[in-house]
């Protein structure tokens, strides 16, 4: 085209990357691609929001897409940019993961100054470099940043495998399931000489898989060696793919719930093997060496996540997964550091002598179970101390905040990543209580309750005993996928002032009931009521009004 400017272009195939996706983006516009392409499916953490917010600002090009079990996400994606007309002939062009980033070595840094080393040349293949947690358990907030320094050492195996920089041709590249290199028209009659390698020099004439590759047959060539160069093709010299595979030990439980982009499905019906288990993790969590060299753009990456944060729709969105993320975790770690706090808890048997610790008199331990079952009774002045306590260490470990005259039972369990507990409301003992949730002031929740996930619960209300409200949901569409593989959802749960949910009670994800609601003994809400309601019933409606006669037919469209 007689006076087109080529585009450097960066594409990326993501679903559930969320709070990377700010940091992802402003780094590759920092060292100079100014076209980002992403594809996204399936997303159930605000990767789509956020998506949308970039685009609506033409800061990137977004296109989604859903994905069935039988389907590779990096397949579809890669037709969809190849039919998508956002790349022409002679743009430079690279397909890296969420979790990769380019780190260019020549001259400045920049996207520029690797063209200008590759000069008249096809492209060239940019090995990985790969980096460990650093020693974080949790995730710091930034990858280029001094919290993210120790990596492999260059002899490590993994090294070899590539991305692809590379100028575009119309009808003579594509993209292609394999992110690892494009696909060749054989007609291109692209040679070894044509691309470089990591020490800038011509592909090695002696690994059959780049012949393979450049005449068009990359069905030939064994797939592990597709994703490879040849030991004497490895070298940084010129750029690296900086590799955070499995950035901290808590957003590495994420990406293994969500699973691969491969199918999950193979073509004989069986199941793809899952790779993201824990020998996965310890191999690829290196930090044997010390690589702080893409940290030349640190300042300039800051810069640019502040202007993108600087957009309202995309701080609202990136605000909304950071805390989606948060939550999701909190879940996980709930499940699997208190599995017996998820099953259903005996009642405790009845006092008797015998049950009273050494020291401890009958009287003093039937007074304790007695506050802690029926915590609406004066709280004794030898309690107050133990509560404080008991606040003091819920504060710390499961951000808690509580107003005054409320009381939580030492029995209960509590774990939130955020609880809020109003003035003058109490929590029973063997209740259970994790993720995020609020009560409001002079609100009760008696013994052997559940609350879970995301739920905000008013003033003035009343929860009998053994009620369940669930602030979050497993997915369950994808039938080839075991159900506690799948997503979890958290639309949460919203209950309003003065509500009295009765005993045996089921609320679940999505529900909201309204102020001064009675909902019956053993009914199972499903959807939302209004205010002012008598409901029952499994799934529970509305029986009558609280304030006018009964009108049944219209409160049921409520």
């Amino acid at each position: 085209m007689q006076g087109y400017m080529a585009k450097k272009v960066v594409f990326t195939a993501v679903k559930n990357e969320g709070p990377f996706l700010l940091e992802w983006v402003a780094y590759h516009i920092a060292i100079g691609f100014d076209k980002v392409l992403i594809v996204s499916n399936d997303s159930d953490d605000g990767t789509t929001e956020i998506l949308n917010a970039l685009a609506a600002e033409n800061v990137i090009e977004h296109f989604y897409h859903n994905v069935r079990p039988e389907e590779s996400a990096h397949g579809k994606a890669a037709e969809i940019i190849n039919r998508s007309g956002s790349i022409a002939t002679g743009d430079w062009v690279m397909w890296l993961d969420g979790d990769e980033f380019l780190n260019v070595h020549a001259g400045d840094g920049t996207v520029d100054a690797l063209i200008e080393r590759i000069g008249e040349r096809q492209g060239m293949l940019v090995n990985w470099h790969c980096f460990g947690d650093s020693g974080h358990a949790t995730f710091p907030g930034r990858f280029i940043s001094k919290d993210f320094t120790q990596s492999d050492t260059r002899d490590y195996g993994r090294n070899r495998r590539v991305k692809t920089f590379f100028r575009w041709i119309e009808g003579q590249t594509s993209f292609m399931r394999n992110p690892h290199r494009p696909r060749i028209a054989p007609e291109a009659g692209l040679k070894n000489a044509s691309f470089l390698n990591g020490q800038g020099a011509p592909l090695d004439r002696k690994f059959p898989t780049h012949k393979d590759w450049l005449n068009g047959d990359q069905a030939t060539a064994p797939r592990s060696l597709i994703y490879c160069c040849s030991k004497a093709d490895y070298g940084t010299d010129l750029a690296q793919v900086n590799h955070y595979t499995v950035r901290t030990k808590d957003m590495y439980r994420l990406k293994k719930h969500r699973g691969r982009s491969h199918p999950k499905v193979k073509a004989n019906g069986k199941a793809n093997t899952e790779r993201h288990n824990d020998d996965f993790f310890n191999e690829f969590n290196r930090n044997e060496a010390f690589d702080d060299s893409i940290l030349r753009f640190e300042q300039r990456t800051a810069e640019g996540i502040a202007a993108l944060m600087a957009k309202d729709a995309v701080r609202a969105a990136h605000i909304d997964s950071i805390e989606k993320t948060r939550q999701r975790i909190a879940l996980m770690e709930a499940d699997e550091s208190a599995p017996a706090a998820a099953a259903p808890v005996p009642a405790p048997a009845a006092p008797v002598a015998g049950d009273a610790p050494q020291g401890e008199s009958y009287e003093q331990r039937f007074l304790a179970r007695r506050k802690s079952i029926m915590p609406w009774n004066k709280t004794p002045d030898s309690e107050l101390a133990r509560q404080r306590e008991v606040q003091a260490v819920l504060a710390k470990l499961a951000g808690a905040v509580f107003g005054k005259g409320s009381y939580v039972s030492p029995d209960a369990y509590i774990f939130t990543t955020r609880f809020r507990l109003g003035a003058r409301s109490w929590v029973a003992g063997e209740t259970i209580i994790r993720g995020d949730v609020r009560i409001g002031e002079n609100s009760t929740v008696n013994a052997y309750s559940q609350i879970a996930g995301k739920v905000s619960i008013g003033a003035g209300v009343r929860i009998a005993s053994q009620v369940s409200i669930f602030g979050f949901n497993h997915g369950y569409a994808d039938i080839a996928t075991p159900i506690y593989k799948q997503p979890i959802s958290m639309k949460g749960v919203t209950i309003g002032d003065g509500v009295w949910i009765g005993a045996n009670v089921v609320v679940t994800d999505g529900c909201s009931i309204g102020a001064n609601t009675i909902v019956a003994a053993g009914s199972v809400v499903t959807k939302s009521f209004g205010d002012n309601l008598l409901i029952a019933g499994n799934p529970a409606r509305v029986i009558r009004s609280r304030i006018d006669a009964p009108n049944v037919e219209m409160l049921a469209s409520q």
